[in-house]
């Protein structure tokens, strides 16, 4: 009950032209959950340990063709190739005990419909973000799963297809991000840091 009020606050959300381009997977096979958690896991550490070093005197260690595909990965895309981000993601592959969906017993997976009009991100983000405000007023804890991309998690094109037709994702929908859902273990409703709103007034 709790769930379905959840995708109905996401359904309620504003879209282009009331298109409401989106659909839910909710996830509560565990056994499920383990295998897409050990198949990111295994890219992320895959990617991690070939490519990001851990420190500067590592990356001083590397060959030099892999410094230069660091470099040019960071110019390529400067925001997926931060080093923060990368410590954060191999935070979650050191410590297995809690996996990509920090033991959630459930997991939302939004999808997005490629047919939609104007930004369908957008769209579709408003949406995510109507779901988490909602479980939170329920009194349960959410996590945006970022991590989990299943066109990189499953390389192999038949295998990614099998995958989603285990998922029911089918075109025009495709997979856009993943909630994690459950009672929260400690407390996690606390004021966050926040720099100062970056604000112009005119007139």
């Amino acid at each position: 009950e709790m769930v379905a009020r959840i995708i109905e606050a996401g359904r309620f959300a504003p879209s282009a032209g009331n298109c409401q381009p989106w659909a839910f997977v909710v996830i509560q096979d565990q056994d499920l959950i383990n295998e897409l958690c050990e198949k990111t896991e295994k890219g992320l550490r895959l990617v991690c340990d070939l490519v990001f070093p851990s420190s500067l005197e590592e990356f001083e260690r590397r060959p030099l063709s892999k410094r230069i595909l660091l470099t040019l990965l960071s110019y390529r895309n400067v925001n997926g190739a931060d080093q923060r981000a990368f410590m954060g993601t191999k935070a979650v592959y050191e410590h297995p005990d809690h996996g990509v969906f920090l033991g959630a017993p459930t997991v939302i997976l939004v999808l997005k419909d490629r047919r939609g009009i104007a930004e369908v991100d957008y769209d579709t983000s408003l949406c995510v973000e109507n779901m988490v405000l909602a479980a939170h007023s329920l009194g349960l804890a959410t996590c945006l799963i970022g991590l989990l991309n299943i066109r990189l998690t499953y390389p192999p094109g038949f295998v990614r297809k099998k995958l989603e037709i285990k998922l029911g994702i089918k075109p025009p929908f495709e997979y856009f991000t993943a909630i994690a859902l459950g009672y929260p273990l400690g407390a996690c409703d606390r004021v966050v840091k926040r720099e100062p709103a970056r604000t112009t007034w005119i007139g």
